[in-house]
């Protein structure tokens, strides 16, 4: 029997020519086409227009004020007193010369500031976002007519009064002008095409013409879709896996950045000083700590280990001239003249002082430091023969970055700018910057503990 039955349905699809099913076929795939261009593109497009106008009123705004009236960092904002005013207080600003001139400084270095950093990057991020904007609004010139209310009329390029011949002739040219066959170069031909007809239909057929008097549109009451107003070229089969990854980036990307600002921000305390250096001031200071210390602490902080160290040798040998280390042992010397067979300036650490004037030390090599136990040579020199190649600087710390630091700020101390270098005083300046708001982080741990 069932045999049979396959026989009748072979016979059957003999029977009936391949042309018979053609017309079920294309119509399947006239709806898939019709629903893919139906898709509305020009509402990514305003969803842009939206976003980016919401975005670059306020931010254009800012960089504005940035641009016009630029402001010096806070630690050097003489003007307002930001950086030492507490809240509520009032600023009353010095007049003498080297205040005005101390002022005119700060504002110099804003104005040079200005289109630097953060604000030159935020510029070249708005300027972009300002193009964007412009190729919105002028694609948005073209939108068409399905995204504003539907006026058959206007649809057909009639006048409310036009009769029925009017209104025929207008179809037939607007359809065969719209047509997808006649206007292959128009991606929307279709959508202009189906407007067209439903146009026709709401002013020649009775029903239709109810149905758009009533509902406002010629195929009666229709439910309200919603969507998502992306770019058609992401609903494109080929660009799925894109689209993924996409949305995936977004959805895991932006929720990590958000949790990485905030872990961020929890290492910075309310008065902008790191949770490291707010350590090391609580590990530090204790009853045996006095105010020169101070200056290595400074150095000590993660603020004054964080730009890039410039050569401070010839500010290191100013100092050592006018502040010498005691010889002792333990205490880089160098010879000030050729003594015991060693030529003047070599340099060495002193491993034993004598009570005959005489001091026993380790010669390091010509090149620089030991680099073995084997460089070394130990020989005997008078004291009158040995200078101290060190600065006496004090400090908490025997870390070589940490005493550098010390050795640029007593420089600044003692009034040593002609011996520092452009780079030398641009560190300097970047490491003054940051002294106000950690002085105040150390004055409060050792009044309140915290």
């Amino acid at each position: 029997e069932s045999s049979n039955t396959l026989n009748c349905v072979d016979s059957f699809l003999l029977a009936v020519p391949a042309s018979a099913f053609q017309p079920l076929a294309m119509g399947i795939f006239e709806k898939e086409k019709e629903e893919l261009l139906s898709y509305d593109g020009h509402a990514f497009l305003y969803f842009a227009l939206t976003g980016l106008t919401v975005l670059l009123l306020p931010w254009s705004w800012h960089l504005l004020r940035c641009i016009m009236f630029p402001r010096p960092p806070s630690e050097m904002d003489f003007e307002s007193g930001s950086a030492v005013r507490p809240k509520g207080s009032s600023v009353r600003l010095c007049k003498t010369s080297a205040m005005e001139a101390k002022r005119a400084t700060t504002m110099e270095i804003a104005n040079v500031r200005k289109f630097r950093g953060l604000v030159g990057l935020q510029l070249v991020a708005a300027a972009v976002c300002w193009g964007l904007l412009v190729w919105v609004v002028l694609e948005l010139r073209d939108a068409p007519a399905e995204l504003r209310s539907f006026d058959p009329y206007d649809i057909l390029g009639l006048q409310r009064n036009a009769e029925l011949r009017e209104i025929k002739k207008a179809y037939r040219q607007k359809s065969l002008q719209h047509h997808p066959d006649k206007d292959k170069d128009n991606p929307m031909a279709a959508v202009q095409f189906q407007q067209i007809s439903k146009a026709y239909a709401a002013l020649t057929d009775e029903s239709a013409r109810k149905n758009y008097e009533k509902y406002g549109n010629p195929d009666g009451p229709v439910q309200m879709k919603m969507g998502i107003a992306l770019h058609p070229a992401l609903l494109v089969k080929e660009n799925q896996i894109f689209t993924l990854c996409l949305f995936f980036a977004v959805l895991f990307g932006v929720p990590l950045s958000i949790v990485c600002c905030c872990l961020r921000g929890s290492r910075v305390s309310a008065g902008g000083v790191s949770a490291e250096s707010l350590k090391i001031f609580q590990a530090c200071l204790d009853i045996e700590v006095t105010a020169e210390d101070t200056v290595s602490l400074l150095a000590a902080t993660a603020e004054g280990r964080r730009h890039l160290p410039s050569d401070i040798r010839s500010l290191v040998e100013a100092l050592a001239n006018l502040h010498p280390e005691p010889l002792d042992n333990g205490v880089m010397v160098k010879l000030a003249e050729a003594a015991n067979g060693t030529e003047k300036g070599r340099r060495g650490v002193i491993s034993k002082k004598g009570s005959d004037g005489k001091c026993e030390v380790e010669i390091w090599p010509a090149d620089g430091p030991v680099k073995s136990q084997a460089d070394v040579v130990t020989k005997m020199f008078p004291l009158k023969v040995l200078v101290a190649a060190e600065p006496r600087i004090g400090g908490l710390f025997s870390d070589a970055i940490i005493r550098r630091g010390t050795c640029l700020l007593r420089a600044h101390m003692w009034r040593m700018h002609q011996h520092m270098t452009p780079a030398n005083k641009a560190e300097l300046t970047t490491r003054l910057m940051a002294t106000p708001k950690l002085c105040r982080a150390l004055i409060s741990i050792a009044a309140h503990g915290e």
